[in-house]
């Protein structure tokens, strides 16, 4: 399940579940924003105003970390708002850093949502024993193969 910060007043979230104490955890991260639910992008064609650059300072800023975007529902991604005891929501942070840090990141070539939603049927029919778990892993190769495109495939 994805961490929601809007959901630890429900749900009691932990970081994800090792093979054996001490190993790295296992997760994966849509993108670089996942974890905290937070980006901010400006397109490569805005040219920024002075006030447009001053709100994205001020997002950044301790007191919006720590207090206005929590407040907010939002989610901090200043690693001091996530270890602030002050901070709303702080053991929402706290039980999930390990897994943020230690995550995977998916790759973020264009065909790679297809091949996971591919890849998944392939997985699923080799954990229900319909095909061998060597053909699974062929299938998965292939599909991850094809799901890039000619240059990205050197790259």
């Amino acid at each position: 399940m994805y961490g929601y910060v809007t959901y630890a007043d429900r749900l009691t979230f932990t970081d994800a579940p090792t093979a054996a104490a001490g190993d790295r955890t296992g997760s994966t991260l849509g993108d670089t924003c996942t974890c905290t639910g937070t980006c901010i992008a400006l397109s490569a064609r805005c040219a920024p105003s002075p006030e447009l650059f001053d709100r994205v300072c001020w997002l950044m800023s301790s007191a919006a970390q720590r207090d206005f975007l929590p407040r907010h529902s939002g989610q901090p991604s200043a690693r001091a708002a996530w270890t602030d005891p002050a901070t709303v929501a702080a053991d929402f942070y706290r039980r999930i850093t390990a897994t943020c840090e230690q995550a995977w990141v998916r790759p973020r070539h264009a065909g790679y949502i297809g091949f996971q939603g591919a890849s998944s049927a392939a997985v699923r029919t080799a954990l229900a024993g319909e095909t061998d778990h060597r053909e699974a892993l062929d299938r998965m190769r292939t599909l991850y193969r094809t799901s890039r495109t000619p240059k990205e495939r050197h790259t």
